[in-house]
């Protein structure tokens, strides 16, 4: 395997082979770095940072909706825990970024570089293998909650599109295309979009209800990453034969993607890092430390023993975080329709890994 960094000049490639004395130093880099990635990018970029940014404008312009039954428990203490704990915990003197192989400067600036390529308005990717039980599960997850999603939307489509309640839907979407980073597409000079596997989860597809992005100050460089529907403050806009956009369909796919996105695979994300396996070391082994990068010190790749005794206790902090307080299962704030369905697939998550005990309601750690 090869392992090579940003700055060329100062790290040159490095290779590791199976038979090589340091082999297993270059598995430990290897993994720390798919780790630190998946942090940094599936974690805090599109769970934390765009659930925050999502709920904010949910509840100042949807909850008085009738989309408040669906949408108020999934809501619930995100901005708290990113606003308030993270700041301290995550982002502050002393805290994960503080003491990680990353300044937090160079994780604030890349968080935006992940969001800018997420695709809300697409589906979960199909699994690569049998293997890939997170993405099945997932896949099942939103496809069952979508139909609960749909009948909530089309049941109260005659209120939701018509005065008071669609001029707030207009400005909600209206503002999330604002706060969206200009678009960068998943792909380089090295690999095209089309070579993903399955680039559903990253725009790779086109989703015919939703129109093309845009702009939304003339000056900006690029087109934002969520396009803007919703876009005529006096009523939705719906499919004809010459144009298939429509807003009440890109609406479903919006929100059943959020759901999904702060339930299943936020609480997930976090159970996960707990597992030991030769394949998903234990985040709490000083060596694979979910944000930082350790080797006894060993030169400038590394932090600290310090520093990951700190990530290490910090890991079992979140482990033993009481999830049980906070359950989607036994909050009966949650719309009943969407408890019953997620019920439905108990069996099916649980022979996947997934059990209902740890799907908590929203971002609650």
């Amino acid at each position: 395997m090869e392992i090579a960094k940003s700055d060329a000049d100062r790290y040159p490639l490095r290779t590791f082979k199976p038979n090589d004395k340091d082999f297993e130093v270059g598995k430990r880099i290897l993994m720390n770095n798919g780790m630190l990635y998946g942090q940094l990018y599936h974690h805090l970029s599109f769970r934390h940072a765009y659930g925050t940014k999502i709920a904010k404008e949910i509840i100042n312009y949807l909850l008085p909706t009738d989309l408040g039954p669906l949408l108020k428990e999934h809501v619930k203490l995100i901005q708290t825990i990113t606003e308030d704990v993270g700041k301290k915990e995550i982002s502050g003197a002393g805290g994960i970024l503080d003491r990680s192989a990353l300044t937090p400067e160079a994780i604030i600036e890349s968080m935006p570089k992940g969001l800018a390529g997420r695709d809300p308005f697409g589906r979960p990717r199909e699994p690569m293998d049998a293997d890939d039980t997170f993405a099945e599960a997932q896949s099942l997850f939103y496809e069952t909650i979508k139909p609960v999603v749909r009948k909530t939307i089309v049941d109260n489509w005659n209120a939701l599109s018509t005065g008071w309640q669609w001029e707030r839907i207009h400005t909600f979407f209206k503002k999330v295309h604002k706060a969206s980073p200009e678009y960068q597409a998943w792909e380089s000079e090295h690999v095209k979009m089309e070579e993903w596997l399955d680039s559903r989860e990253i725009g790779g597809y086109k989703n015919e209800h939703v129109p093309p992005r845009t702009k939304y100050h003339e000056s900006d460089r690029e087109v934002r990453s969520i396009p803007h529907i919703a876009r005529d403050q006096n009523g939705p806009k719906v499919a004809s034969v010459e144009d298939p956009t429509d807003d009440m369909e890109a609406m479903i796919d919006f929100f059943t993607d959020y759901i999904t996105q702060v339930t299943f695979v936020h609480s997930f994300i976090h159970r996960t890092q707990y597992i030991d396996s030769p394949d998903v070391p234990n985040s709490k082994d000083f060596f694979f430390t979910p944000i930082a990068l350790q080797n006894k010190g060993e030169g400038d790749d590394f932090i600290t023993l310090d520093d990951a005794a700190v990530q290490s206790s910090l890991a079992e902090t979140f482990e033993n975080f009481p999830v049980d307080q906070y359950r989607l299962m036994d909050n009966e704030e949650v719309l009943p329709a969407l408890r019953d369905a997620i019920k439905g697939i108990a069996l099916h998550l649980e022979k996947l890994g997934y059990p209902l005990e740890h799907l908590t309601y929203s971002i609650v750690i």
